[in-house]
């Protein structure tokens, strides 16, 4: 990781101070701000974050430049940059589905209150609020002041894992820590190892804009009751293993595209790369046959399956009998 020059400034135990102040930020006055101001608040909130990182940044004497590095990014670079959303995407949706079995209750309150955010405005004000804002302004914030802090640090996979960590915590919401801390820790690898917070961008971007804009295809930004949210749920976690054995199977390639965008990322560096793939394959078998298992053991136990299982019993019963 690239040093600033008032490096000797920005030392990691004062990037725990900042992170506290932002999120401090966020509790108050940026969650009166959204509850009286709805999606407005929002883009008020994200606003105060980019005005927050850019005040720090100047009050520390280091130039902006340094700490929001911004270039022209590669063909390859951009390539690696949105073969890694692909790879942790399932990855995050695991997450959700797993913190959905554990606490369905706080799952619904999280659905039910986005939907009551994201349906209060029009869906332009929509996708810039949830789309546009927070790649640039929650970038600077945690990929650019917070993750400055913790340049000093010798290896690159304790910055990645902390920025990480922060950007779960940014979002003040234990459902979906896991979803958050794994994009914030992809966020921060690609600003690690390229220095450039461009690819921040399209991956930040990319991800907030395709699940808003599935949202509006399907037109779930629409009002959805409290109850319908609560249907859906109870119908997913009824299902228990077998979705999340779906989804292992589905994203079982993960890991190879990880790989890939690993290898895309650090150019001119071996890092081993015949090892890690070896590596991403085992992990990617791994996923998928112990995503078939559970897929395919919950469907046998489930009350259809031994009803289908029964009737077809019944019927060679009936078909024997017949013959005899």
């Amino acid at each position: 990781m690239e040093k600033i020059s008032t490096q000797a400034k920005w030392q990691p135990w004062k990037g725990v101070i900042f992170q506290i102040v932002a999120v401090g930020m966020l509790l108050f006055p940026g969650s009166l701000i959204q509850y009286c101001l709805g999606l407005w608040g929002v883009v008020i909130t994200e606003l105060m974050f980019l005005a927050l990182a850019i005040i720090w940044t100047l009050a520390k004497k280091t130039p902006l430049k340094e700490v929001f590095p911004v270039k022209v990014p590669t063909v390859r670079d951009v390539i690696g940059t949105v073969m890694l959303w692909f790879g942790v995407m399932p990855l995050s949706i695991l997450s959700v589905l797993i913190m959905m079995m554990l606490i369905p209750e706080g799952f619904v309150d999280t659905a039910s209150g986005l939907n009551e955010v994201l349906s209060s405005e029009s869906a332009v004000l929509t996708f810039i609020a949830a789309a546009v804002l927070p790649p640039v302004c929650e970038e600077a914030l945690q990929r650019g002041v917070a993750l400055s802090y913790f340049r000093s640090l010798k290896h690159d996979w304790v910055i990645v894992l902390i920025i990480g960590i922060f950007f779960g915590i940014l979002h003040l919401d234990p459902v979906r820590f896991g979803t958050t801390a794994i994009l914030g820790a992809a966020l921060a690898y690609v600003v690690v190892k390229r220095n450039n917070m461009v690819l921040a961008f399209i991956i930040h971007f990319i991800n907030n804009a395709y699940s808003v804009g599935m949202s509006l295809i399907s037109d779930t930004t629409e009002q959805v009751e409290t109850a319908e949210v609560t249907d859906a749920v109870q119908t997913i976690t009824d299902s228990g293993l077998m979705v999340i054995g779906a989804f292992l199977i589905i994203g079982c390639l993960s890991p190879m595209l990880i790989a890939g965008a690993i290898h895309l990322l650090n150019p001119g560096k071996k890092l081993h790369n015949f090892r890690r793939y070896i590596i991403a394959g085992v992990l990617s078998g791994l996923m998928f046959f112990s995503g078939l298992v559970m897929f395919v053991a919950t469907m046998i136990d489930s009350p259809e399956y031994q009803e289908i299982y029964e009737s077809i019993e019944a019927e060679q019963m009936e078909q024997l009998e017949q013959l005899e």
